[in-house]
């Protein structure tokens, strides 16, 4: 398997849910979140949709409406009522993500050219050709990383504590709940637990998150990272950032995991 480079690493931030945020705040608070993934140099900000929360098309549309067009190569594109001109270079296609959590959704990821997304196994058990030779694969997951591994763990407990009646709110919807993700990533709990290594379950036990967060200093969540990236995986979701700091420490630590796996 050949290694990427940094240009074939794709790094999507994703914006937070208009339930956790007042109305008055909310639409500055999708702002921002897209604005510090730009300046950070992620490949997009995803917006999320389900049944209560709002409605991603309306987000998109209040992002594409900065009075500011985007340039690319001396070309300046425009964007008003969802409609783009001139029209779309086909190298600025947009890719398609798609959930590979189950043995059928990647296989139809794959049929129709997207990237399968899953929540990743720890990094260990991730074979060296989990994905295929021509296939486009991807994980999701948070990142907290510092210089020392104690204060990850530190910012990490703070940012995401125990709460109880989170902790009896996640089995019960475990059990209503027909997702092959979710019933992934319970199984892994009680197959390595909250903790192993970096890896680490505790948000989604708390059903604060639906992915597990990789938690550590620089360097070793580096090398997690550079494990997937072996296994072949080149799309990355982070979870929701708490500010433009976080974003541009995630970028460095990338930058740092790729030349460990450069030969």
């Amino acid at each position: 398997m050949s290694v990427p480079d940094r240009s074939q690493i794709e790094i999507f931030s994703k914006g937070p849910p208009s339930k956790d945020f007042p109305r008055e705040t909310y639409v500055q608070q999708v702002i921002d979140v897209a604005s510090w993934s730009e300046q950070a140099g992620c490949t997009a900000s995803l917006m999320c949709t389900d049944n209560s929360i709002v409605d991603p098309w309306l987000l998109s549309q209040l992002l594409l409406s900065s009075p500011a067009p985007v340039t690319f190569e001396d070309k300046c594109y425009k964007v008003d009522n969802l409609k783009m001109s001139p029209p779309l270079a086909p190298e600025l296609f947009p890719g398609i993500l798609m959930s590979g959590s189950s043995d059928a959704g990647m296989a139809a990821a794959w049929a129709a050219g997207a990237t399968a997304v899953q929540h990743p196994k720890p990094a260990k058990d991730v074979d060296t050709h989990a994905v295929p030779d021509g296939e486009k694969s991807g994980v999701r997951g948070g990142i907290i990383a510092r210089p020392k591994s104690s204060d990850a763990w530190s910012v990490s407990h703070e940012r995401l504590p125990g709460d109880r009646k989170s902790q009896l709110a996640h089995p019960l919807a475990m059990r209503v709940s027909d997702s092959v993700l979710h019933q992934q990533l319970s199984h892994m709990i009680k197959e390595v637990g909250e903790v192993q290594g970096v890896y680490w379950m505790w948000p989604f036990q708390n059903y604060q998150t639906f992915c597990p967060y990789l938690c550590g200093s620089y360097e070793e969540v580096a090398d997690e990272v550079s494990r997937y990236v072996r296994g072949g995986f080149k799309s990355f979701i982070l979870d929701i950032p708490p500010g433009r700091e976080e974003l541009q420490r995630t970028q460095a630590l990338f930058d740092c995991a790729l030349r460990s796996v450069a030969p």
